[in-house]
């Protein structure tokens, strides 16, 4: 668009930058709040979005929208029909997770092949093998390296694609599944799609799930899958999206041994939870995020706003009808 800057409306969970976006663009015109009735009267003016979550109420009264950016990487939350259905572009900050998703990957994988995530559990009041001049071992296992291991790479996106890169700097076979077919990069040895998932399963040391929650991706692992991986393999969400997963089943498959850990990105579990006490299982609270990834986030959406009163392409675009 040329001509007028566009009228903004930015949700207040974004507490910084708020000076950056408002001198992206001469005269652009800015408002910042999360009062239900303020973003109702902002949005009824609104011509572009910044927004955490956006709802149908918010979307009926926005008549002049033309375009919502989602300061998050997954956009599920905003596909709900009228805005599927609607004319107003839809961007995210996808764009700006790599580095933060593959460097908390590959620090969960060293956590495990280097066994910390036992030394983690170490208390004075309870026994451990190393106790015992000399023993190095836990469970009767050795710490391992990466290299020459084999991660499995579920969703070459964005960050599984910088995954996939900093993985094949430690020396790992990767192995990648996408869903659309493509020349495979030089950082996977092997490239495959979605009927070969068992494949990856099986091959794999690691198994990092990086998809985007869609009908198709929703429950994508669950008793059946997990039964397909090596009892020595690891799987690593990094997702931070419960729903691809049955949480039970995992739970399940780490008290029996049947996988030899996971890494889940999970909202705070109650204290009685039975998550606490398995011992194979490291829980984050939506860890893959970082200062520098916010202000990513924030220079991303200045660059796009610059593009938009251009009236030039924009980056992180949704295929609304993909559902990322």
């Amino acid at each position: 668009m040329a001509g007028k800057p566009p009228f903004l409306a930015v949700v207040s969970w974004l507490p910084q930058g708020l000076e950056k976006i408002e001198g992206c663009v001469d005269g652009v015109r800015l408002v910042a709040g999360e009062d239900r009735d303020f973003l109702m009267e902002a949005f009824a003016e609104a011509e572009v979005a910044f927004v955490g979550a956006f709802d149908p109420g918010l979307l009926r009264v926005a008549k002049n929208l033309r375009w919502v950016h989602a300061g998050s990487g997954g956009v599920e939350g905003y596909m709900f029909p009228q805005l599927v259905e609607s004319a107003i572009t839809l961007t995210c900050s996808k764009p700006c997770f790599d580095s933060t998703g593959a460097e908390y990957a590959l620090g969960m994988m060293l956590a495990f092949s280097r066994r910390l995530h036992v030394d983690l559990r170490h208390r004075p009041d309870r026994e451990w093998e190393w106790s015992v001049p000399g023993t190095l071992r836990s469970r009767g296992q050795w710490p391992t390296e990466l290299k020459g291991r084999t991660v499995g790479i579920l969703g070459l996106g964005v960050m599984g694609s910088e995954i996939a890169r900093v993985a094949k700097g430690f020396g790992m076979r990767v192995v990648a599944l996408a869903r659309t077919r493509r020349t495979p990069p030089p950082t996977v040895d092997r490239l495959l799609g979605p009927a070969q998932m068992d494949e990856l399963l099986a091959d794999s040391d690691f198994v990092v799930l990086s998809l985007p929650l869609t009908p198709e991706t929703r429950g994508v692992i669950g008793e059946r899958e997990l039964g397909r991986m090596k009892r020595g393999a690891c799987f690593i969400d990094v997702s931070g999206r419960p729903a691809l997963y049955d949480l039970e089943a995992v739970r399940r498959a780490l008290v029996e041994r049947r996988i030899a850990g996971a890494v889940l990105q999970l909202e705070v579990p109650d204290p009685d939870s039975a998550l606490w006490g398995v011992e194979n299982l490291l829980m984050s609270f939506h860890r893959v995020v970082t200062r520098e990834e916010y202000q990513r986030c924030v220079e991303l959406f200045c660059e796009n706003l610059r593009r938009y009163c251009r009236g030039r392409p924009l980056l992180g675009l949704v295929d609304k009808s993909a559902g990322y």
